[in-house]
């Protein structure tokens, strides 16, 4: 059975619109820091990097088939972009954290919002903080940390430009 069909659930994943998730969540949890006079890009790096993993599909033969971002939200459960687990004969997935590899298991997916999450028993690494987007105002500091493609803890900054 392709990792893209739920066991039970009849959900089959389909291609949709790439939203770049882990720069949302980034925005989310960092702009906490934002709001601080005194917060640096570097200082929010520091602070938030620890959470965030490289995302892996694979293959039946272990080969990996996409890289992409996760963002660990809670202990042992990643969010990451359904696109990522789309391709062709993905069979399962992992998690890569400080140079181990974590087996992982879809636990939820919405791929109308591209959105997904898994289950990573015995991922360590800690939690973003976040706050609610109720507390976003348009002008503020904004930092996406990800690892697009695999190209881990990259940093990009730039400021809310919009809110709905």
């Amino acid at each position: 059975m392709r990792w893209g069909a739920e066991q039970g659930g009849g959900m089959i994943f389909h291609k949709h619109k790439v939203i770049a998730l882990v720069g949302v969540l980034s925005m989310v949890a960092t702009s906490a820091w934002a709001a601080a006079a005194e917060t640096t890009a570097s200082r929010v790096f520091a602070a938030d990097s620890p959470s965030i993993v490289v995302v892996k599909a694979i293959d039946a033969n272990d080969h990996a088939l996409a890289l992409g971002s996760g963002v660990v939200i809670a202990k042992g459960v990643v969010v990451s972009n359904c696109h990522v687990f789309t391709e062709n004969g993905t069979e399962s997935a992992s998690v890569l954290y400080r140079n181990k590899r974590f087996p992982a298991k879809l636990r939820y997916a919405d791929p109308d919002h591209d959105l997904c999450s898994l289950t990573v028993p015995g991922l360590g690494a800690p939690p973003v903080k976040m706050r609610g987007t109720n507390a976003l105002e348009v002008g503020e500091d904004a930092y996406a940390i990800g690892a697009p493609e695999g190209f881990v803890l990259t940093l990009s900054s730039g400021i809310i430009s919009s809110l709905p």
